[in-house]
């Protein structure tokens, strides 16, 4: 109820009992004065109709009053506090980490990083809304974190999404959501449990995106489809990457399974440069270049290999004892390379860090051939980022607070695979977990 639901009901619950309470008061007097018990007339009696009335009409005026008031004081504040930011929504997080690198030929690398992101979201109208959010920025595709130790030199801060989301049927009865997303815009495809088999949770593909579903009772189907702009060449053909995905959330009792495919057809990547934003074909040597994995052109900075991935995945979802569990996996295969072309990911997720004193448990095997994915946009973590590589994740989080999570991740990968030069790669991270 609001102040003004309120103030309106107790002025007119005012107007109604109060006359009967003073006229009931009054007759209390009279009755004592000439000696009648309560019992032997009526209260409204003690009052004509006609003075009844009367004393209706004077607090029905004053609740008139009242509410005239009431609007003075809501139109005022509806001045001093602009209409226009009803439309907005902020939110944010930042991360402080500390990592530990072990691998095997290199020294041990420990650093401080951190990671800040400011998300502002716009209602255009019922149909459009648009998205902005900034991120602390490497100029990594697919990390947002600042490395500090840099002779306390300024942090850079890049624009980590930009996007419309047009969602014509939010008002729709029969299960249907359609979503039209333009610009630079989180990963539109269904990842199970956050794994990183094909993307890093932090890239951000640019172009057009579509996202579907309909729930049918039994099940909900859902599809997501994308074509996204990789590389702008000013002579030659562009390149880029068209995918999408067909999917469905079966539930099963107090379970559910979710399972489903997707295709992503990379265009014009072989013989292409490097995606690699350390890199500078016009300054810097051949050498330099990171394939991250993937599989290059003898003594060039191109790729070797054409990359039209299939995947497959799947997650069960279940409670033991109260806790949620789920099973996920993904397999992954790039038809387009004939040798060190496929990917496999299997895990495990118990709990779920949301209230304070609340924990969760991750654990993932993942083994990632040299050519089944483009390796600049996998996982930026496991083995330091990109493919040929495989091993074991580990992840704990604990709430210590509301909004506060501390959470502790460690790697333990074997990497080089197809050189047959194999080296052991180890990776300790801690983090503070802080969002609003």
């Amino acid at each position: 109820m609001t102040t003004k639901q309120f103030i309106l009901t107790l002025g007119l619950m005012t107007a109604i009992f109060l006359p009967v309470e003073l006229a009931g008061a009054e007759e209390e007097k009279f009755q004592r004065k000439q000696g009648v018990s309560g019992d032997d007339t009526d209260t409204l009696s003690f009052y004509s109709r006609e003075q009844l009335e009367n004393r209706l009409l004077q607090y029905d005026g004053k609740v008139k009053d009242l509410a005239e008031r009431v609007a003075e004081l809501e139109k005022g504040q509806k001045e001093s506090y602009p209409s226009w930011l009803d439309r907005f929504t902020f939110k944010g997080d930042f991360r402080y980490r500390y990592e530990m690198i072990d691998e095997e030929g290199n020294s041990h690398r420990n650093r401080n990083r951190i990671r800040a992101r400011l998300f502002a979201g716009a209602k255009v109208n019922d149909l459009v809304d648009v998205g902005i959010q900034l991120a602390t920025t490497n100029e990594n595709p697919v990390s947002t974190n600042e490395t500090l130790g840099d002779g306390w030199s300024g942090v850079s801060v890049r624009f980590d999404c930009a996007y419309f989301d047009f969602h014509p049927f939010t008002d729709r009865k029969d299960g249907v959501s359609l979503n039209l997303i333009g610009g630079k815009m989180k990963t539109p495809f269904a990842v199970m449990s956050k794994s990183e088999l094909l993307w890093d949770p932090d890239l951000r593909p640019e172009g057009i995106a579509l996202e579907l579903s309909k729930d049918l009772g039994a099940l909900e189907l859902f599809a997501n489809a994308g074509g996204f702009y990789l590389r702008e060449n000013k002579s030659g053909a562009d390149t880029g990457m068209f995918g999408g995905q067909l999917g469905s959330l079966i539930p099963i009792r107090d379970h559910s399974l979710t399972v489903g495919a997707g295709f992503y057809d990379y265009t014009n990547i072989e013989g292409e440069t490097v995606f690699d934003h350390k890199y500078d074909e016009d300054d810097d040597d051949i050498d330099d270049a990171d394939f991250k994995g993937n599989t290059n052109v003898p003594n060039t900075d191109r790729y070797e290999e054409d990359y039209d991935e299939l995947e497959l995945f799947g997650e069960y979802a279940f409670e033991v004892m109260d806790l949620p569990v789920h099973l996920f996996g993904n397999l992954v295969e790039n038809i387009a390379a004939d040798d060190d072309n496929r990917g496999y990911l299997a895990g495990i997720k118990v709990g779920k860090a949301k209230e304070p004193g609340s924990w969760d448990f991750r654990y993932q095997w993942k083994n990632h051939e040299e050519n089944s994915v483009v390796g600049a946009f996998s996982d930026s973590d496991f083995a330091g980022g990109g493919t040929d590589a495989k091993g074991h994740e580990f992840n704990v989080g604990y709430m210590l607070a509301k909004n506060c999570k501390l959470a502790l991740t460690y790697f333990m990968v074997d990497t080089a695979l197809s050189h047959h030069d194999r080296k052991e790669y180890e990776r300790f991270q801690l983090d503070l977990k802080l969002s609003f």
